[in-house]
């Protein structure tokens, strides 16, 4: 059966078809990252940016389905490519991606804003 409703335990029921991951090597590719979640429909990678605009080692990845990201969560602390690195894979939403999105991370600076020099 489906829960409809969000458990208020330590369940680990994903919301939305998105997991963020942390820890990755600054030079990942999305085919690397698409080879790391093999056998599951990967449809969109979200690379994050810092505040100089160079990637940060995280990013959201987008599945196809609930159930796709439910299973990526499996792959937390595995290593990534040939890197040896272990990436650390959490429970994400839709909101929290658009919310981050690369261009916001790359022009915005520490306090949010936008500053204009004209």
């Amino acid at each position: 059966a489906v829960v409809s409703t969000q458990s208020t335990g330590g369940g680990t029921r994903v919301k939305d078809p998105v997991v963020k991951l942390r820890g990755l090597p600054f030079q990942i590719t999305r085919q690397e990252i698409e080879e790391f979640f093999a056998g599951l429909l990967v449809v969109n990678v979200t690379m994050l940016m810092n505040e100089n605009g160079m990637r940060s080692g995280a990013a959201y990845i987008q599945f196809a389905t609930k159930e796709e990201a439910q299973t990526a969560l499996k792959k937390h602390m595995q290593t990534i490519g040939d890197s040896g690195r272990y990436v650390e894979v959490f429970m994400a939403t839709m909101k929290e991606m658009e919310n981050e999105s690369p261009v916001r991370e790359a022009t915005e600076g520490r306090r949010g804003t936008v500053v204009e020099e004209g």
